[in-house]
C-alpha cells in the first residue's frame, strides 16, 4: 500500500498534484503559488523553446539573455522544490525534520499507520 502510494505520487504532474491538494486543508496563498509555480515550469517545458531559442541560430546577445532566462527557471524551481514541503507542512501532511546541514527529513505523518 505504501509503495503504490508513492509511485502514484511520484508518476503525479505538478498539475495533477495541485488538484489533489485543493481537496486538502491547503491554503489559498499556497495553492495559489504553486499554479504560479506550474505556469513557469509549462512556460519552459511547452514553449521557451518554440520562440527559436536555439543556440546556433541565436546571436551572442541572444544566448546570453537566454542563459539568464534559463538561470532564473532553474532558481524558481529550486525555490519551489524547498517550497512545496513547507506547504506540505503547513497544510499538516508531512512533518519536516530540519537538520543541522541545511538538509530536511520528510516523513508522512501517518507513516507509522502505513508501516503497522
Amino acid at each position: 500500500m505504501m509503495l503504490a502510494k508513492r509511485e502514484q505520487l511520484q508518476g503525479s504532474t505538478l498539475g495533477s498534484l495541485i488538484k489533489i491538494l485543493q481537496d486538502h486543508t491547503i491554503a489559498q496563498q499556497d495553492l495559489d503559488y504553486l499554479r504560479w509555480l506550474r505556469e513557469k515550469r509549462d512556460y519552459f517545458v511547452h514553449r521557451l523553446f518554440h520562440e527559436g531559442a536555439w543556440p546556433g541560430d541565436m546571436s551572442r546577445e541572444g544566448c546570453r539573455l537566454m542563459t539568464r532566462r534559463l538561470l532564473a527557471i532553474q532558481l524558481l524551481m529550486s525555490r519551489g522544490h524547498r517550497t512545496i514541503w513547507r506547504i506540505f507542512e503547513r497544510a499538516g501532511l508531512v512533518d519536516v525534520t530540519r537538520l543541522p546541514d541545511g538538509s530536511v527529513l520528510v516523513t508522512n505523518k501517518d507513516l507509522h499507520k502505513l508501516l503497522a
